[in-house]
This record gives structure tokens, sequence and C-alpha cells, in this order.
């Protein structure tokens, strides 16, 4: 969980690149998912995202399987990132802008072409990588060009994963705080918890350590 925190304080510059990171870190959407949303599908007062759709490439399509159309909670951290992208596109009125009224059939997260899906991967090599080149005296590789010393690259920085390592994190951050597999199930909208435990949660060696641990102390 701190790698993502990380993370989303590196690219927090970007609201667009935050929101989605965050809605993918905390919500476990797949890809497709996060790129079927629309504004339409989020109950604010609620605190809930709709997973009504998915879009591949162009098309958009059902959810994968049946079990997948569900709503799910969005945590205060999330709903901070996806409020900071909703005002940047309705415009703030301090800044002098009117604003924009979004539509609830505009997608949430849009493309550089009006009323397209973003693309997501586009958006991490366009955008999310180069915000994650960061030397370690602070500035990114962009702004590194005319100091006295060579760019060294700060490790401490979480480097993309692929989105889908975002909802292996989830589950297994879940399940290191003890959760119930059936609950990380119903948080991933599994249709089989074989799935969830077989090839979403990886216990680290840190966990083992501490459950043994714990139960040493039983036994004495």
């Amino acid at each position: 969980m701190p790698e993502i925190i990380k993370l989303l304080v590196t690219i927090g510059s970007h609201e667009l690149a935050a929101a989605v990171v965050a809605i993918a870190a905390f919500t476990g959407l797949r890809h497709s998912e996060l790129r079927g949303l629309q504004w339409g599908d989020y109950e604010e007062d609620k605190q809930r995202l709709h997973v009504r759709r998915s879009m591949w490439r162009t098309r958009i399509q059902p959810t994968r399987t049946e079990s997948s159309e569900a709503s799910v909670p969005v945590l205060p951290i999330a709903k901070m990132f996806l409020q900071n992208h909703r005002n940047h596109l309705e415009g703030l009125p301090e800044q002098g802008n009117l604003g924009k009224t979004l539509k609830d059939t505009d997608w949430m997260f849009q493309g550089e072409k009006r009323n397209t899906s973003l693309n997501l991967n586009n958006l991490v090599r366009r955008t999310i990588n180069p915000l994650l080149k960061v030397c370690t005296c602070g500035l990114r590789f962009d702004q590194h060009q005319k100091l006295d010393h060579e760019f060294e690259l700060d490790k401490s920085i979480p480097q993309g994963r692929g989105w889908h390592a975002f909802r292996r994190s989830l589950a297994s951050n879940l399940c290191s705080l003890g959760v119930k597999p059936a609950l990380i199930q119903a948080i991933l909208r599994h249709a089989d918890i074989h799935t969830t435990w077989t090839y979403y949660v990886e216990v680290s060696e840190q966990d083992v350590k501490a459950a043994l641990d714990e139960l040493n102390q039983l036994m004495r």
C-alpha cells in the first residue's frame, strides 16, 4: 500500500493519470472496466461505482461474467482524486471558467478525441512513465538536462507494472489485513473463489513469518 501512495503522490500533478490509478488501485476494476466507466455509473452520495460495461479497443461490450456486473465502493482517497479529475473537466469557477456540465453518458476517462474512451496504454507511455522517471535529486528527467550531475533514477519510486498489477495488489493487501477470502472474492467480483486465491493473492514472506510467530506464541 505505501507503494501506491507514493505512486499517486509522484503523478498527482496530472489529474487524469492520478484519478485512473486511484480507481484502479482501490477498486480492483479490470483494464477494460476502467475504460468502460461513464459518469452516470458514479453515485457520489453513496460513494460507489456501478460496473455496467467494458471497453475492448473501440468496442463496447458487456462485463466478462454475470458476477462482474456489480457496484464497488469508492474509498475517500479515490473519491478525492476522482473529484479533482471532475473539477478539471468541468472547470473551476474561481479560475474564471464557466465550466462544462458532464453528461451521464460521457466517458469518465476520456481520450484526446471527443467522445472516445481513453487508451490506458497510451496514458502509461506518454504521461505516467515520464512522471515516474525521477532523479535522486528530485527532478524529472525532462527537467534535468542542464544540471551538473548525471541522472540517477530514484528507485524508491515504484515503476509501472501494468494495470492488472493493481488488481492483484489489492487482493494481496486485503489478504494481509486479514480480510476473509470470500470478501476478497466479492470485491474482485470473481465467480469462483479458486480464481481469487490461486491467481490474485500473493502472500509475502513477512506475512508467513508473522503467522508462524503467532503460532509459536500459541504453542507456548
